[in-house]
């Protein structure tokens, strides 16, 4: 039996398209929750982005209006951390389903 021709374009199966797309969905769950924790100097604050923290929300009480006050720190570092960070997921997502799909097609 010959062997097919190279593919002349990248391209993956259909199950693996959509076993990133959960593990898509999944990293972008995680980056948009919020994370409560509290702050030394301020009263409460929220962190959103996952494995580093991209934006942090403080909530800070104005004694003079009695009302909360937000405050956001962006981090532009942890944006591009957190990009490298999914796409080196999805790329060993990406290889472990298509290792998969061509074992199981060579034992068949």
């Amino acid at each position: 039996m010959t062997e097919p021709p190279p593919r002349k374009r990248f391209q993956i199966h259909l199950s693996t398209a959509i076993v990133m797309m959960f593990v898509a969905g999944g990293l972008i769950w995680a980056n948009v929750t919020g994370r409560f924790a509290y702050h030394i100097e301020r009263s409460a604050c929220y962190a959103f982005g996952w494995p580093l923290p991209v934006m942090i929300e403080y909530h800070d009480l104005v004694p003079s209006q009695e009302k909360e006050v937000p405050y956001r720190e962006v981090s532009e570092l942890a944006i591009c951390c957190n990009i490298i960070v999914a796409v080196i997921i999805l790329g060993f997502v990406c290889f472990i389903c298509e290792e998969h799909t061509r074992d199981r097609a060579t034992r068949k």
